[in-house]
């Protein structure tokens, strides 16, 4: 038996007469609901889900949704890289942290970005990782491997990171002071090339710091070594510039400021904390950037001093 639409109004239905389980799917369309008969006030914005408004055009994809259903679009021809948000999930309420969003302090870095949208389920993710970020762990030999495997040395073992956000694959440090990529090793830094060092090319170092794995403890020695040795299967590591370094820092936390899930072994120790890029500082030839992993600072220093360094391959 049918019932005309209109037929029944609302105030002849008593609250909760009618339950969900009560109705079949599909049995009430939404041309059968009169615009206005059911108020805002009446819905339970936790149980509906977003609906998407927007379309991208041809040549373009779809980058993101935004909470009022429109969608963010970028051309094909940007597809990389993208740069990360920054991990902050939280929003602060008066001196204190609460969850996103909260009426009375709106506009918070947490309500916007790829963390918030991943909050509510919005980001397509590849792998895993802390709120917005999307990392997979990458073996010795170049291939992805699950979430669970661990880091090690074999060819199917973990060593590298790869960030399905900007494409980069990272350098993941071990915890072994034998080995030419153990977490506490320093370095100096050093390159040749005019083109990058503002005219001063650094300091040569020598074999103290980095345990006597290299002859000269400098940041060129180091990706020469690391490629000689063909880490996850590529021989084209180089030191990242600052904007990529600090793509992965993770300003949600700190010692470290960077997600432990897939970047281990980061060092708390105060030089091998901070990073080293590859990107002369402009006023003072004799400086480079740096980023500091222990407290999430970008800062710059002299070129003499030993620090720590992460390697990077890809789209640069």
């Amino acid at each position: 038996m049918m019932i005309a639409p209109g037929a029944v109004g609302t105030s002849q239905l008593a609250s909760n007469a009618v339950t969900s389980a009560q109705i079949a799917a599909g049995a009430v369309g939404s041309g059968q609901i009169a615009v206005g008969a059911v108020g805002n006030n009446q819905i339970n914005a936790s149980q509906v889900q977003l609906r998407v408004t927007g379309t991208c055009q041809a040549g373009e994809y779809m980058r993101g949704v935004n909470f009022n259903g429109s969608v963010i679009c970028q051309p094909l021809s940007e597809t990389l890289p993208t740069l990360n948000d920054t991990g902050i999930n939280d929003c602060a309420n008066g001196g204190t942290f609460a969850s996103c969003p909260l009426a009375n302090f709106p506009d918070q870095d947490g309500d916007y970005g790829r963390d918030a949208r991943s909050r509510v389920g919005l980001v397509a993710r590849f792998g895993g990782g802390e709120f917005g970020f999307d990392y997979n762990k990458i073996s010795n030999s170049g291939n992805v491997v699950s979430a669970s495997a661990a880091l090690g040395t074999g060819a199917t073992d973990w060593g590298c990171t790869r960030d399905n956000v900007s494409g980069l694959i990272w350098e993941v440090k071990l915890n072994n002071i034998a080995s030419l990529r153990h977490m506490d090793h320093t370095y100096t830094w050093y390159d040749t090339n005019t083109t990058i060092n503002g005219g001063n090319a650094g300091t040569v170092g020598t074999a103290s710091t980095c345990n006597s794995t290299l002859s000269q403890c400098n940041t060129s020695a180091f990706v020469a070594a690391v490629n000689a040795q063909g880490l996850c299967g590529a021989s084209n590591w180089r030191l990242p510039t600052r904007e990529e370094l600090q793509g992965i820092l993770h300003y949600g936390r700190i010692n470290p400021a960077i997600d432990p899930g897939y970047f281990p072994n980061t060092s708390a120790s105060n030089n091998s904390a901070t990073e080293w890029s590859g990107r002369n500082f402009a006023a003072d030839a004799s400086y480079a950037w740096v980023i500091d992993f222990y407290r999430g600072v970008v800062a710059n220093q002299v070129k003499s001093r030993d620090s720590g360094v992460r390697l990077v391959r890809g789209v640069p």
